[in-house]
């Protein structure tokens, strides 16, 4: 890549105080898919470039897309006085300015965070959804229809629920505890130290696997000059035999000649 891919989205997403109640709006939205979204800056090379990498190595649906470096108003749109979801979060402040503002129009872009709106009860869902249709001109001089629907907590059957114009849809939440917090600071701590620990095991699975290929290869030139060794014996033991062999021979025939008569 000529400039490496931001992402997972889901990483750089952090809810404001007092809105971690509504974390469950934020993730049903975006669903997990769109929280293992990376954004890639090239073409479609880096692209299918990005999806060949990731490939095997997410536990998850995910997607690659591309990144709007563009800039542009995030602001809230819609005359409806209710939050919207990017009233609820934050981009990490820790991330630089240029992956904030990439992250925050793609929220903007495909999820329409500042239009959806979330609502505390379902009779202002359901007010929100049934307004009439609004149009507003873009920064760019587009007109827009302002999305009509909002998102709930029904606490009666403990989901989130999303209410528009032609019904009411569920949603469990599906979002692993931590991947959103009021505070990084320690989510970042422990993964730092994970990080620490994981080096050192390798360090040390490395250093063991060093050791193994030594004892190996000492074991491999032990057998060498043992079998070097058995081989100078069986020489060894060969030449004497054939030493006894001719001393055998020898003492033969020198019995014979003692044995022959006086002419």
């Amino acid at each position: 890549f000529a400039r490496p891919p931001i992402g997972p989205i889901g990483k750089y997403i952090k809810m404001r105080p007092g809105g971690m109640q509504y974390k469950d709006a934020v993730s049903a939205c975006l669903t997990w898919t769109g929280l293992q979204t990376f954004l890639v800056f090239g073409g479609q090379k880096d692209k299918a470039r990005c999806e060949q990498a990731l490939q095997g190595k997410v536990n998850a649906a995910f997607r690659c897309d591309f990144a709007n470096t563009d800039s542009f108003s995030h602001a809230k749109l819609g005359s409806n006085r209710a939050p919207c979801l990017l009233d609820l979060i934050e981009i990490d402040p820790n991330a630089s300015e240029e992956e904030r503002r990439v992250v925050m129009n793609y929220l903007v872009d495909r999820y329409k965070f500042n239009e959806i709106r979330v609502a505390s009860t379902f009779d202002e869902a359901n007010a929100i959804s049934s307004a009439g249709p609004e149009t507003v001109r873009l920064d760019n001089g587009v007109r827009h229809v302002v999305a009509r629907h909002a998102y709930f907590y029904n606490p009666v059957i403990e989901k989130v629920e999303r209410q528009m114009k032609n019904g009411t849809s569920s949603y469990l939440p599906n979002v692993p505890r931590g991947v959103f917090s009021e505070d990084q600071t320690e989510v970042r701590r422990n993964a730092e130290a994970a990080k620490v620990r994981a080096d050192e095991e390798l360090r040390e699975a490395t250093q063991h696997a060093s050791g193994k290929a030594s004892e190996v290869k000492r074991s491999q030139q032990e057998v060498v000059l043992a079998k070097k060794e058995a081989k100078a014996l069986e020489g060894q033991i060969e030449a004497l035999s054939r030493k006894v062999r001719v001393e055998k021979e020898k003492q033969r025939a020198e019995d014979d000649a003692e044995e022959e008569p006086d002419n």
